[in-house]
């Protein structure tokens, strides 16, 4: 499936939770993993120009990451120029590349390293854009993850 690449700003306000949200969301949103696949799903999807299915994962406890699933994406990997993208949709600069570069799911020994992961940190700076407040904190559930100011 081919697919226009839209703007970060675009891909951002279409997936936002916005205004509707606000008058009862004020300090936290609980997002169950089903709709946390969907929403990552659509907004890397427009962000990256192709069709991407996400799959949200908890990890030790109360720490979650965005993994990827289906023979579409070749096979399950972001490629360097991707991830340089989801990079520039929320503003990262130098350092936090390097470190973002550093978390579990990166395989260097494969030439021209593919990403099989988001680590948590960049997937709370993706939703931090979506959120009607300002995220400070996640915690992962058996049911999703509470996104908390």
């Amino acid at each position: 499936m081919t697919m226009n690449k839209i703007t970060k700003e675009e891909a951002f306000a279409k997936h936002s939770f916005g205004e509707a949200e606000k008058h009862w969301v004020k300090k936290a949103i609980h997002i169950d993993w089903e709709n946390l696949d969907d929403t990552f799903s659509q907004l890397l999807s427009d962000l990256l120009g192709r069709d991407i299915r996400a799959e949200s994962k908890r990890q030790e406890y109360y720490y979650w990451q965005i993994g990827f699933r289906g023979e579409n994406i070749s096979p399950g990997i972001l490629t360097e120029d991707e991830l340089n993208a989801i990079f520039d949709a929320v503003d990262l600069d130098l350092d936090e590349r390097e470190r973002m570069r550093g978390e579990p799911g990166y395989d260097y020994d494969y030439p021209g390293y593919e990403i099989g992961e988001l680590p948590e940190e960049l997937c709370c700076k993706l939703m931090n854009e979506l959120l009607p407040f300002t995220l400070s904190v996640t915690k992962a559930d058996d049911e999703g993850v509470w996104f908390i100011s």
